[in-house]
């Protein structure tokens, strides 16, 4: 699956498509990783169900992670937060309008969080 960069708060984050492709205003799988995780930890997972459901996804690192920008160690007792606004900037800059969130361990957290704040229709 070719990854591409995207820039959300000054990092860079990598990121792919999934599926098959997208129509404006369709609903698109976001697929959030666990604490130790990036793109490559989901392998075909991702793949295999947005065919499965004929559904559009996205995949992505978040910073410190995979071929994702670095880092500044320790973390805030925010990071989860911090990241569920990071998640925001994503879906914004890839114009998604409508999302489902499949997240595993942190990256379930880092949805439901997402879930509370998000302002979309």
């Amino acid at each position: 699956m070719p990854i591409d960069k995207i820039e959300i708060g000054g990092a860079h984050l990598e990121f792919t498509w999934v599926g098959r492709g997208r129509r404006p205003e369709e609903l698109v799988l976001v697929f959030l990783h666990e604490g130790l995780g990036c793109i490559a930890m989901w392998r075909d997972f991702p793949d295999q169900l947005c065919q499965a459901l004929e559904m559009p996804g996205i995949v992505y690192s978040r910073a410190g992670y995979g071929g994702s920008d670095g880092i500044q160690l320790p973390r805030s007792v925010t990071y989860q937060e911090d990241e569920a606004s990071v998640l925001e900037g994503i879906l914004d800059a890839l114009k998604i309008k409508c999302a489902i969130h499949i997240g595993h361990s942190d990256g379930g957290t880092m949805a439901l969080i997402h879930a509370a704040i998000d302002k979309r229709d």
